[in-house]
């Protein structure tokens, strides 16, 4: 966070400013960086203002301009006008909502690595205009080269001054039009060229990866020109030395593999001095490496343990081969621990001051210690210390093995060991820190072998006071955290957020992503690698513009391993231990300690203990309130351990411990636990109460979700319909999915107790249309409907219409349209809904008149006028009716409307490829908002079949959604995807002609047409 103080003490310029930033606050937007919040304090004598915003590393449009002239290398006027067309839509997002910058410039426009751009100081100078800042855009982009004569359309058009919308759109435009390529477009590939550019020739300060390469002379020149496009220095080009930027050996060790794979070359790697010499870092022991092979020193080994498997090389174990990469998504820098390495960190600074100390870092596998330990090594070594880490194992045998092991690692001649005497080990330990403090890492302590240990103990205590010794183990085990010892636990929720953006590659982690990772995981960091690369490997997680978003559906799983490892440690706890850790699994995410304890039995004054046993355990994390989160994992083992009855029993607890709270969370949980205690119907009424404290929080779709599983639990016929009818007035339609069909069966069930046929067929058809992501369900539900005698049929219709809306099946909702339109009771929503299956269907005549009667009661989307003025043939008032419509909708909130009218608008401007890359644009960013993933694919598959042309992996991508699409059941999307790649892919005439078929059937005839089309030209070509 940054701090930034008004510097004026006048009154009347504080409460502006006060007025402004409060205005700024509102504002949540990804290209931005919020302001977060007011404050004052007193400053020599005077009270000021002060305002906290977010923080961003990235660099400012500034620098990257300056960065760009100092090393000749110009900014592509296609990613000058990428990140002009981006500021305007923050601009545009904030102007909509009254908030002008008042100060836009190059130093406020932060561009990322990964392309993101981002506006910081919102309103901090003055109150400023949209106007002028759009001006100040201009400016700003005239500063990166582009000429203002070229921008004039732009920013001074005939039609009048442009709002930020408006110059987003076209500044899209243009950039397609410079560079129709992606890459000559993309903002994150430019900066990344830009720093590997400008990366400094001269000698560096400070450690440096090295990578040396061996063989014969082309393949070796061929592997320096790859190092170097990964942002290697040659230092030797005769010897095949190069230096990297900075001192990462997992970058080096992965290109290295590279490099070595690829052609009859060797590789080795070190860590060193910047300015070498090489020849001392490549000492003899990497000579004769065989090709294919890479090898690392010793020093470069314990930077990359962690995420590769290594080997020992010969006799002496400091050279490692690398054996292969660990299955770790994105393994990388060490992410979180601080106040663990600050803890250590002063114990270093206690054994240079005071002598030699020793401490035990402790906790579970898997938890860390082992890279906590690597990166103190790393660190201590970055500072001017010595540092050596040994890693015991169970493997080694024979008298005094781990003392051997020491003596190896730091560079004792074996033969000559001091196996014998604590004097002599005594002195060896004493050299490690004569010319510097020195760290000494032993790794799984409780492996070394008992005469080790007791040698190593009297030899500590033998070395002379003033030796600046820290000698740091790890243990594992569940022990208390004493003076001298430090307990690992889970990561904390900022920790775990970091580690995810870092393996992710991501600059943000959304909420649902996050707690659908914690919640598998808690704040484990192996299981949380783990699951990290599942979604890694499946491709089951996307990153778009620095923002990491779970892929529908996904699922995070462990491995059976993992699991295993679980039951594990749960098994080896005393049953009061398991007790505990049950009643946690139970009570739930972010349940207080006091709760945990009463659900185990155990008094209040045990709240510190529990919180001991689960967080230092490992086996939760504690969120910022002081609630604990057990792992699911963990929650899992122990409820298979414990039994089904005690499971019951806890939860029967829990529920009775929440009968007299009225928060939505506490009523929400009471429910969870009286439906896993098997009282189905005192868990429905449950659910009833949260859904009603949902609703007065203005949590709809919360609402809507218990309402939806109260009904598995409701014993009379009128409450099924009263909480039907309350589903209905929330207007969630089609947010109920397949997942609560077994609770519809039972209401279903129990309505048909109702002596009213009226009531059995009105409930069956709400219900049918709630269920627009499970068609198949709905069409059986409105057919049952229609069997039941003196059922409404203009509800039947309504119903009929927005079921086929939604699961883009015209032929099933048409006739049904006709009806309605036909009516004399028509809801103008339902008119909407008829209007759009005509547009589908192109009967153009349907359309008008479904339209027309809707727009007497209230305004017709502009968005249908528009596709139906397409249909009639008028290209141009189509145009400019969508043009229209989107100008509305970006000052509205209807995302997934605006989303549609720019899909449309994108279909008609087929003679301008910069103004239709750009309409598809903005429909790809609207359906994101509004969390429509068919939209979204839909835009990527028009903007994958627009670039077919000139990117051969366009098609196979549109075809990849495509399959996608069918998978889950979208019969628009699929369609659509099925289209443009018989377009754009040469599809053959039969292929095409099954398409143009199957689109018949469904009564998409537009679609069909071009199908159809397709087809026709393929005959053609073939004769």
């Amino acid at each position: 966070m940054t701090a930034h103080v008004l510097v004026s003490v006048d009154e009347q310029e504080q409460a502006a400013f006060v007025e402004r930033v409060r205005k700024a606050v509102a504002l949540s937007h990804a290209g931005l960086l919020r302001l977060l919040g007011l404050g004052r304090t007193s400053i020599d004598g005077a009270e000021r203002t002060y305002v906290i915003s977010e923080r961003s590393d990235a660099p400012s449009l500034a620098d990257l301009i300056a960065r760009s002239a100092e090393v000749g290398v110009p900014i592509p006027p296609g990613v000058a006008l990428s990140i002009g067309a981006a500021t305007a839509e923050v601009l545009d997002h904030a102007h909509r909502r009254g908030v002008s910058h008042g100060g836009i410039e190059p130093r406020r426009i932060l561009v990322g690595r990964e392309g993101s751009v981002r506006i910081a100081d919102f309103c901090l100078d003055r109150a400023g205009s949209p106007d002028e800042d759009v001006a100040a855009l201009a400016t700003c982009l005239a500063g990166c080269g582009l000429s203002l004569e070229g921008l004039r359309d732009v920013f001074e058009p005939s039609a009048g001054r442009p709002d930020a919308g408006d110059v987003s759109d076209s500044l899209s435009a243009l950039a397609f039009r410079a560079s129709p390529g992606a890459q000559g477009r993309s903002i994150g590939a430019w900066v990344a060229a830009l720093s590997v550019v400008a990366e400094p020739v001269p000698e560096l300060e400070g450690a440096r990866a090295w990578v040396r390469v061996s063989g014969p002379d082309k393949s070796v020149n061929r592997a320096l020109e790859t190092l170097e496009g990964s942002g290697a220095t040659t230092v030797d080009r005769a010897a095949g030395v190069t230096r990297l930027a900075d001192d990462d050996v997992e970058a080096a060790l992965r290109v290295a593999r590279i490099v070595a794979t690829e052609g009859e070359v060797a590789a080795s790697v070190t860590i060193g001095p910047a300015n070498g010499p090489w020849r001392e870092l490549f000492g003899d022991a990497f000579d004769g490496i065989p090709p294919g092979n890479v090898w690392l020193s010793a020093e470069a080994a314990d930077l990359a343990r962690v995420s590769f498997v290594l080997s020992s090389v010969g006799s002496s174990s400091r050279v490692f081969a690398a054996a292969g990469e660990r299955g770790i998504a994105g393994a990388g820098r060490f992410v979180g621990r601080l106040d663990e390495l600050s803890w250590l960190a002063r114990a270093l600074g206690e054994a240079t001051d005071h002598g030699p100390l020793r401490v035990s870092v402790v906790g579970p596998a898997g938890i860390g210690k082992t890279r906590l330990l690597l990166e103190l090594a790393r660190r201590a070594r970055k500072g001017g210390a010595q540092a050596h880490v040994v890693r015991f194992s169970q493997s080694a045998k024979g008298p005094l093995a781990s003392v051997l092991a020491i003596a190896r690692e730091v560079g004792a001649d074996t033969a000559e060991s001091p196996t014998a005497s604590a004097g002599q080990l005594s002195r060896l330990l004493e050299s490690l820190a004569r010319d510097a403090p020195c760290v000494l890492c032993l790794d799984d302590a409780h492996l070394a072998d008992a005469e080790s240990l007791e040698l190593f103990e009297a030899a500590l205590l033998a070395t002379a006071p003033g030796t600046r010794l820290l000698v740091v183990e790890s243990v594992r085990g569940e022990h208390g955290a004493g003076a001298s010892s430090l307990a690992l636990g889970e990561l904390s929720d900022d920790d775990v957020a970091l580690l995810i953006a870092s393996r992710l590659g991501a600059r943000l982690v959304p909420p649902e992503l996050f707690e659908a990772l914690v919640d598998r995981t808690g704040g484990h960091p192996l299981f949380l690698e783990e699951a990290l690369q599942t979604l890694v490997a499946g491709a089951l997680v996307d990153v778009h513009d620095g923002v990491a978003r779970l892929r529908d559906a996904a699922e995070i799983r462990l491995p059976a391993s993992f699991e295993s490892l679980a039951r594990a440690r749960v098994k080896e706890l005393d049953a009061s231990s398991r007790r505990v850790l049950a009643a946690a699994a139970v009570a739930g995410p972010g349940a207080p300690p006091e709760r945990v304890a009463a659900l185990a039995g155990l008094p209040p004054s045990s709240e510190e203990e529990i919180v001991w046993q689960l967080v230092r355990g490992g086996f939760a994390r504690r969120d910022d309130d002081g609630g604990l989160h057990l792992s699911a994992v963990y929650a899992e083992a122990v409820l298979s351990i414990v039994g089904h009855e005690d499971e019951i029993e806890l939860c029967r607890a829990a529920a009775q411990a929440l009968a007299q709270s009225s928060t939505f969370e506490d009523l929400a949980a009471r429910a969870s636990h009286l439906e896993r205690a098997g009282d189905v119907v005192e868990a429905a009424r449950a659910h009833l109460a949260a859904a009603r404290a949902a609703k007065a929080q203005g949590g709809g779709a919360a609402a809507a979700g218990h309402l939806a599983r109260a009904l598995g639990g409701l014993d009379t016929a009128a409450d099924v319909e009263h909480a039907v009818e309350q589903l209905a007035e929330l207007g969630q339609a089609q947010t109920l999915g397949v997942d609560v069909e077994d609770a519809l069966a039972h209401a279903l069930e129990v309505i048909d107790t109702s002596p009213s046929p009226a009531a059995r067929a009105s409930v069956r058809l709400t219900l049918a249309r709630l269920l627009g992501r499970a068609p198949e369900s709905a069409w059986v539900l409105l057919d049952a409907a229609a069997s039941i005698e003196g059922h409404d049929p203009a509800e039947l219709a309504r119903a009929r219409v927005a079921v086929a809306r939604a699961a883009g099946y015209p032929a099933r909702g048409i006739e049904a349209a006709r009806l309605l339109v036909g009516a004399v009771d028509a809801d103008p929503a339902s008119l909407r809904d008829a209007a759009q299956l005509a547009v589908w269907a192109r009967e153009t005549e349907l359309a008008r008149g479904a339209l027309a009667r809707a727009d007497a009661v209230s305004p017709a989307p502009r968005r249908l006028l528009g596709e139906a003025l397409s249909l009639e043939g008028k290209a141009e008032e189509a145009e400019l009716e969508l043009a229209r419509a989107l100008r509305d909708l970006r000052k509205g909130d209807d995302r997934e409307e605006h989303a549609r009218a720019a899909l449309s608008y994108a279909a008609i401007l087929l003679g301008d490829a910069g103004r239709r890359f750009s309409a598809l644009s903005e429909a790809s960013r609207a359906a994101r908002a509004a969390g429509n993933r068919e939209i979204v694919e839909m835009a990527a598959m028009h903007l994958d079949a627009f670039s077919a042309s000139d990117d051969a992996e366009s098609l196979e991508r549109l075809d990849r959604r495509t399959s996608a699409a069918r998978v889950r059941g979208w019969t628009l999307g699929s369609l659509v995807g099925a289209t443009l790649s018989a377009e754009v892919g040469g599809a053959s005439r039969e292929t095409a002609g099954d398409l143009a078929r199957e689109a018949t059937d469904l009564g998409h005839a537009v679609l069909a047409a071009r199908l159809a089309a397709v087809a026709v030209t393929k005959r053609s070509d073939d004769t």
